[in-house]
């Protein structure tokens, strides 16, 4: 047993009132392997920009809330690849959580393009037939869309929420919504871990909303995203369950 911890992390306040570890497993090799079991994991108010990773300084979508957690979490190591080895359940609070989309650079010519083509083309210049495929091409033209777009290429949760939030506003947009930036009223997300995927859905009574320009803006979620490199396991999917 190991007496309880405190810090701040990305911000926030990060606590464990109980700890198990077994230092049986670390080696010489990979001495922070240890086996560890982690009860009444909590974490308050952690800056979303912080874990995200974002600068403010890339050609993506921008978030910005407070995140708070709180749960248990067992396994074998902390490395990346150690992660494959993680069980547990979490639940994740979300305040003041916003959305905005890429900011629209100025044009090279005259004729300025508006909405969400617009925004493509100017951060992503050539990027407006590909686009257009997409808006009629479903799921496999927003893949070929991700092979071109540079901040679809990238790793990690921000890639991860640059993706899913792409394909939020590439549906929207079949409905005639365009909106620039979503602010969400606060919402909980309970994330159950297996063998490091960790399959994520609103926690029941949970809803996800918007607020601002989108307000009546309903959407719902679920999917499996992996712990150790942060990208998507099968599928990811949202969904509308209402519209201004």
């Amino acid at each position: 047993n190991v007496q309880p911890i405190s810090a701040l992390y990305c911000g926030g306040a990060l606590s464990v009132e109980q700890i198990h570890a077994n230092l049986a497993t670390a080696t010489a090799a990979a001495p922070g392997r240890v086996k560890f079991e982690l009860t009444n994991l909590k974490l308050a108010r952690a800056d979303l920009r912080k874990l995200t990773g974002v600068t403010g300084q890339e050609k993506g979508y921008k978030y910005e809330g407070a995140l708070s957690c709180d749960g248990i979490l067992s396994g074998t190591g902390f490395t990346p690849p150690d992660r494959r080895t993680w069980q547990g359940g979490l639940e994740f609070a979300l305040d003041q959580f916003v959305v905005a989309r890429p900011a629209a650079t100025e044009q090279k010519n005259k004729k300025e393009k508006s909405g969400l083509l617009g925004t493509i083309a100017s951060v992503f210049p050539g990027q407006e037939n590909v686009l257009a495929s997409v808006l009629g091409a479903g799921q496999k033209g927003l893949g070929e869309l991700a092979k071109t777009v540079p901040f679809l290429r990238g790793q990690g949760l921000q890639q991860t929420l640059n993706y899913a939030f792409l394909g939020t506003d590439l549906f929207l947009s079949r409905f005639g919504l365009d909106f620039d930036r979503y602010e969400f009223q606060p919402a909980r997300i309970q994330f159950t871990i297996i063998n490091g995927i960790a399959d994520i859905r609103l926690a029941p009574g949970s809803r996800l909303m918007c607020k601002g320009d989108a307000e009546g803006l309903e959407l719902n979620m679920k999917g499996r995203i992996r712990l150790w490199d942060n990208t998507i396991e099968d599928t990811f999917d949202i969904w509308l369950l209402n519209i201004p």
